[in-house]
């Protein structure tokens, strides 16, 4: 059986009913207390959320404005909480009505006048008192939101969002007037975008302090130095949220599974050989040295920039540092094929090319110590050619002598106007 309960940030009223609960963000004073929770915990310690950057006003600004600031109160919670907590972003949503049995925890502005209420969070616990979901609404009609720095007449989006997010985690009210999860606030405010004492005392009294991560292995513990190789890291206490850098560059976290691992796309690397991963969030670090391997990388093609015709476009060429390369294109409709394999038209051209680049001593293009190679090209503005296909080739030494040439997957891009 779920309870539901419902809190709501209102301009001067707090009402907590029996199996509604609301709270409120409130334009009163109030009496100096501790915190108070509400609806219960998430038993995983993390929840995500998903919002429909629908609200009306000029100054709440376009949708990937509305995101970010509702992003902004919840990444608050979860960064300088301390607690064993995470908020978890699920993307966009077209929902627009209260529904926390729907197993999306939606958030979006309600066009309608809320009177004294500003914003409303929704809840759901089963018996066992774990928030089974929850919905957040802004009423959109009787007060003017902004995205950013709020004017005087505005209310932050983002520091009531900050507010919203503390009971959905299950805090109530605090009688601390420098507390987020007081009920109360004016126009033009900005404070409750950044918790204080009280709040981080109540969330960790909820979830309890978070633990030092730690980093035990990556699994997947090589590739190629061009970077992108997507890898496990195995630990505790990870994150999303948390940063992963390979030898001190930043790689991307794709996802976190759980509290013991974090899916992470590795960036490129400096040069080949083994370096140092390191998780970090904001109450320290976890390092593993010479976690990951950068190996050479194996022959292929990509290219960067817009291929409209007209523009110059850099086809990049990967194989082993310092090796020799030779690159052609070709502007017929298409590739021929052989075998299930794409190749190019122009393979032949680019064999020989490199054949008598190699039989010269010193000539040649050669691939950085990294194994990169950029080639600009002009995509051609030839009305002919629009809306049709050029392929790309690369025949790339990987040896010694004529006979150790490897040729990489033919590359189509398509030609825009």
């Amino acid at each position: 059986m779920k309870t539901n309960r419902h809190c709501r940030v209102s301009l001067g009223v707090v009402a907590v009913g029996i199996g509604t609960a609301l709270g409120a963000l409130c334009l009163a004073t109030g009496v100096v207390s501790a915190y108070s929770t509400f609806c219960g915990r998430w038993r995983n310690g993390t929840a995500s959320f998903a919002v429909n950057p629908n609200f009306a006003d000029a100054s709440a600004g376009a949708a990937s404005a509305q995101i970010a600031a509702i992003r902004g109160g919840a990444d608050e919670w979860t960064t300088n909480g301390n607690a064993n907590f995470s908020w978890t972003y699920a993307g966009t949503t077209s929902i627009a009505t209260i529904d926390v049995n729907d197993h999306v925890n939606a958030i979006y502005a309600y066009a309608a006048d809320g009177g004294s209420t500003l914003a409303e969070t929704y809840c759901a616990s089963n018996q066992a008192g774990e928030i089974v979901g929850i919905d957040m609404r802004f009423y959109d009609n009787n007060r003017t939101w902004a995205s950013g720095t709020p004017a005087g007449g505005e209310f932050d989006i983002q520091g009531v969002a900050c507010h919203e997010f503390g009971h959905a985690l299950g805090l109530g009210h605090s009688s601390d007037p420098a507390a987020t999860m007081y009920p109360s606030t004016s126009a033009g405010a900005t404070n409750l975008r950044t918790i204080a004492a009280d709040d981080v005392a109540g969330i960790q009294s909820i979830y309890g302090v978070r633990n030092p991560i730690r980093i035990d292995s990556v699994i997947a513990a090589q590739g190629q130095i061009r970077g992108g190789t997507q890898v496990n890291v195995a630990g505790a206490n990870l994150a999303q949220s948390n940063r992963v850098f390979f030898g001190g560059v930043e790689g991307t976290v794709v996802s976190s599974p759980n509290s013991s691992s974090l899916v992470v796309r590795t960036p490129a690397g400096a040069a080949l050989g083994s370096v140092d991963v390191e998780v970090r969030n904001a109450s320290g670090s976890s390092t593993l040295p010479s976690g990951f391997t950068y190996v050479a990388n194996s022959p292929g093609l990509a290219y960067e920039g817009s291929t409209q015709a007209g523009r110059t476009i850099q086809v990049v060429v990967y194989g082993l540092p310092n090796a020799r390369f030779a690159l052609v294109c070709d502007t017929d409709p298409g590739p021929r094929t052989r075998q299930g394999l794409q190749l190019c038209v122009g393979f032949s051209s680019a064999f020989r090319v490199l054949n008598d680049s190699l039989r010269r001593s010193g000539t040649g293009i050669r691939l950085d110590g990294r194994g990169e190679g950029r080639v600009p090209y002009v995509v051609p503005s030839d009305p002919g050619l629009l809306l049709q296909s050029i392929t790309f080739d690369a025949v790339v030494d990987v040896g010694v002598g004529e006979r150790s040439l490897a040729v990489t997957d033919c590359m189509p891009i398509t030609v825009f106007p």
